[in-house]
């Protein structure tokens, strides 16, 4: 049996997306997060799993190609997602090292991937168009996605990247229910 990993697991679109596989009767559940960061018990209070590994770990065993266990598909969501952070080092590792690291994984495996993009790359563009000349991202997170996607479409146009997979933009909402405290 194939198993599902949810990077980003741990934080509140994560735990939901687990929630939700869960009611689907999906418990065969790898998932990823930054241990260091999040308290994963309270977020994933009640999900079924197999198990939740540190994305550090996560990351060396898919390099090494060490991760030995059938995956049919990745739903990546592990990202820094502070639109305010200025860090430039930290931002690109996390957003697009990282998700490169598993985009190339994915499509040297056969392995399906959904991973969480961002509307924010529009920035302040009045047209949402999906065409380069409307990205015009205004801070260090919407540049670290535009950068990922750009490296993705180059790359895609390539006749030997065939990735199953798609991307879901997203928009940051404030909600009440989120346990974390994330700067808007």
């Amino acid at each position: 049996m194939s198993i599902i990993i949810v990077t980003g697991a741990c934080g509140f679109i994560g735990s939901n997306l687990v929630r939700s596989l869960n009611r689907l009767g999906l418990e065969e559940l790898l998932l990823v997060d930054d241990k260091t960061k999040i308290d994963s018990r309270q977020n994933l209070e009640g999900c079924k799993f197999i198990k939740c590994l540190d994305k550090k770990v996560f990351i060396e065993l898919i390099k090494r190609r060490t991760l030995n266990m059938p995956v049919s598909t990745i739903f990546h969501q592990g990202a820094c997602t502070d639109t305010t952070e200025q860090n430039v080092n930290y931002m690109m590792h996390d957003n697009y090292v990282y998700s490169k690291e598993i985009l190339d994984w994915a499509l040297m495996s056969n392995i399906n991937l959904i991973y969480a993009s961002s509307a924010s790359i529009y920035g302040l563009s009045s047209s949402f168009e999906e065409v380069a000349e409307n990205e015009k991202p205004n801070n260090l997170y919407s540049f670290s996605n535009q950068s990922l996607m750009t490296w993705y479409a180059l790359g895609s146009r390539d006749v030997n990247l065939r990735l199953s997979g798609f991307g879901t933009s997203m928009f940051m909402v404030h909600m009440k229910v989120s346990r974390e405290k994330w700067p808007l």
